[in-house]
């Protein structure tokens, strides 16, 4: 058998060393230059993606406002067939307004007991007095407040545009009002006060409303509109839908 020598256990040893040392440096994981600069690659796709995350969060808020004035105008045509009573939507926007929808119920009065249903849109003298509360010929039962205190991030931007269309160009309008019969009619009127739109309504006889209203709520940045908008739309029967613009 051969000795290794002198030369041969020393190889050995820094053979034995080296892989050591590479066995080391595979541990070390990463070097503080890699770290820096996988923070700074996250940082940059975080500054990327932020404007995403927001426009998803505004469209999901838009979404959920909508979705609540189409439940308002569903609710308010249903409840006047269960109940034989006539409701009435009193539709706000405009300026600082950023949206109010609220909903009465037609009360008569004159029964015994007081406060039955009313079943007629359009009884003279019946919304004299809307949107005043309380009152014996109706009562508040529903609404939608975009103004409200609660809408801590959307409130500074949303905005809320209300358009009556009957057979002819849209008119922009900044408050209607819209009134659902037991027999499923709707009557609808506009002007610049709640009692002048009663009025607009029409008087006892006239034809119901033939045309569609709607609601369209959007973000708004300096002013203007931004993102994907919903507009609610209200068919003559009280019918809804929500329509992407």
């Amino acid at each position: 058998m051969l000795s290794r020598g002198p030369r041969g256990d020393a190889g050995v040893r820094a053979r034995g060393s080296f892989a050591r040392t590479a066995r080391r440096r595979t541990r070390a994981g990463f070097s503080l230059i890699e770290l820096m600069v996988v923070v700074v690659l996250i940082s940059i796709l975080a500054v990327l993606a932020i404007p995403g995350l927001r426009g998803s969060r505004d469209d999901r808020y838009v979404f959920g406002r909508s979705q609540e004035i189409a439940q308002l105008f569903h609710n308010a045509r249903n409840r006047a067939r269960a109940r034989g009573s006539a409701h009435i939507v009193v539709a706000e926007a405009g300026g600082t307004n950023r949206g109010n929808f609220r909903v009465f119920e037609a009360l008569d009065p004159t029964t015994t007991p007081a406060g039955r249903p009313l079943n007629t849109c359009r009884e003279v003298g019946q919304w004299a007095n809307l949107p005043n509360v309380p009152d014996p010929k109706y009562r508040m039962v529903d609404w939608v407040n975009l103004n409200g205190v609660d809408n801590v991030e959307g409130k500074s931007d949303v905005m809320t545009t209300l358009t009556v269309q009957s057979g002819g160009t849209p008119l922009g309008v900044n408050l209607f009002v819209a009134c659902f019969s037991p027999y499923g009619n709707m009557y609808v009127g506009n002007a610049g006060g709640v009692p002048a739109a009663v009025t607009a309504m029409g008087t006892p006889g006239s034809l119901p409303f033939s045309g569609t209203v709607r609601a369209t709520v959007n973000m708004r940045r300096a002013g203007n509109p931004v993102g994907i908008g919903r507009t609610v739309i209200v068919a003559p029967g009280g019918g809804t839908r929500i329509k992407s613009q």
